[in-house]
């Protein structure tokens, strides 16, 4: 059921969405990164990206929106440089959430970052998710999830096909 008053407000469902998930993300489990080794030892095995997917932290998530869900919610966090002035509504933007510590972070990421991110956290092999994904950058989607922590461990061939919560993980 719509809100009449906020009718004219597009975007408010995209930017309730965002607050909900920073929720999300703020109390979620506390886990520990997975060590960087393990993470180089997998990357430089072909073979092994094949088969093997990362588990993201529950803390990570991504939200996508057709609005600049991440320029309006900054600009009302009355920090710079964000400007609602300079906010053009006709420009989608993707978000990644996460938790590196006590606090919620948020990154604007481009969408074939976004849409790597969401394949991994469907238990993707990283191979397969890196190859069917629209252009990006591997390497910095790599690195942002690296330096926010949010890869904790490594889901092995027999249990990518199972669900998620069903997976034991390696660390």
């Amino acid at each position: 059921m719509a809100f009449p008053p906020a009718a004219s407000i597009a975007y408010l469902a995209d930017i309730a969405k965002l607050e909900y998930a920073i929720q999300l993300s703020r109390h979620s489990a506390d886990s520990l990164p997975l060590a960087t080794a393990k993470l180089l030892h997998l990357i430089e095995d072909h073979q092994a990206m094949a088969s093997t997917g990362l588990k993201l932290a529950a803390s990570a998530e991504v939200i996508t929106s057709g609005f600049p869900i991440a320029s309006i919610w900054y600009a009302h966090q009355g920090k710079p440089p964000f400007d609602l002035s300079q906010i053009q509504l006709d420009q989608s933007e993707a978000v990644f959430l996460s938790r590196p510590g006590l606090e919620v972070e948020l990154h604007s990421i481009d969408q074939g970052t976004a849409e790597f991110i969401t394949k991994l956290n469907q238990t993707f092999p990283l191979l397969a998710a890196a190859e069917t994904t629209h252009p990006f950058d591997l390497t910095a989607a790599l690195k942002l999830l690296i330096q926010q922590q949010a890869i904790i461990g490594l889901i092995t061939a027999s249990l990518i096909t199972t669900k998620v919560s069903d997976h034991e993980f390696y660390h």
